[in-house]
């Protein structure tokens, strides 16, 4: 896959655009894991499958450093990590080199080189917004249904139509009570009741466009357009903690997908 000079991607956006694509699959993303006994030593990558799990370190040039350093990781994380998994490891890049790329192969790493420019799907029909995390529906056995909520709540939204633009999106009624009960430390709720009952009636889109909703959290402008939303705001203003929002019945592996340390595909 021949790279294009135009376009130049960062090991994040590489990581990201390796889940995207289904290339590894479909499981859950761990984003910078401690996998070091004695000190600090991170992986860039944890997908955790229902069979197996993949170590995965990016880097924008394929190099010896990364070879080393994904499978010394691997030795680490079978150390720390007892798992019956089969543990299979990946090095995603921009640009590969042939002689290294070569040595990988004899040690079972996977290499997979990305940074084509991405074109936009084509829009063949309406595209459903889930309200809770902000991810495009999929169709499952005639209906639509939110993964990533199924994922982290065991349960996925229910499709509504907005109040104001009539377009439908999901929706989850078990988010409601905690949205509304969390406060900052001052004691300002993030989304009283009132403005609750309007809120969870309008689709992403509109919320985000309606000054009802605009609120300044810690020096940051939340629109509230998703819970996502509000608590990548809440945490990144440093309003809250991920503690604070576990006492309010948020689980923390969502928090965690919502500030970007998880990602799930």
């Amino acid at each position: 896959m021949r790279i294009k000079e135009r376009y130049k991607m960062d090991e994040k956006q590489l990581l990201n655009e390796l889940i995207e694509k289904g290339l590894l699959g479909k499981g859950e993303a761990k984003f910078e894991v401690n996998v070091g006994t004695k000190e600090p030593k991170y992986v860039d990558l944890v997908f955790e499958k229902e069979d197996e799990t993949w170590l995965i370190e990016a880097k924008s040039i394929l190099n010896y450093e990364a070879l080393g350093q994904i499978l010394s990781y691997k030795e680490l994380y079978l150390q720390k990590c007892v798992s019956p998994k089969n543990v299979k490891l990946g090095i995603v890049c921009e640009k590969s080199d042939p002689d290294i790329e070569q040595a990988c192969k004899r040690y079972g790493i996977k290499i997979f080189v990305l940074g084509e420019v991405k074109e936009e799907p084509k829009a063949s029909r309406q595209i459903v917004i889930c309200g809770v995390c902000g991810e495009i529906l999929k169709e499952k056995d005639g209906e639509l249904i939110c993964e990533v909520c199924e994922h982290f709540f065991d349960t996925t939204g229910e499709i509504r139509e907005c109040i104001e633009c009539h377009s439908k999106f999901a929706h989850l009624p078990a988010i409601d009570d905690i949205v509304t009960r969390i406060q900052l430390p001052d004691g300002t709720v993030v989304l009283s009741k009132q403005n609750a009952r309007i809120w969870k009636w309008m689709c992403p889109k509109c919320r985000k466009n309606s000054e009802l909703f605009c609120s300044l959290i810690g020096g940051e402008w939340s629109y509230k357009e998703t819970t996502k939303e509000i608590i990548r705001a809440i945490i990144k203003s440093r309003s809250m903690t991920i503690r604070n929002l576990e006492l309010y019945g948020i689980p923390r592996e969502f928090i965690e997908y919502c500030i970007g340390k998880r990602k799930f595909h």
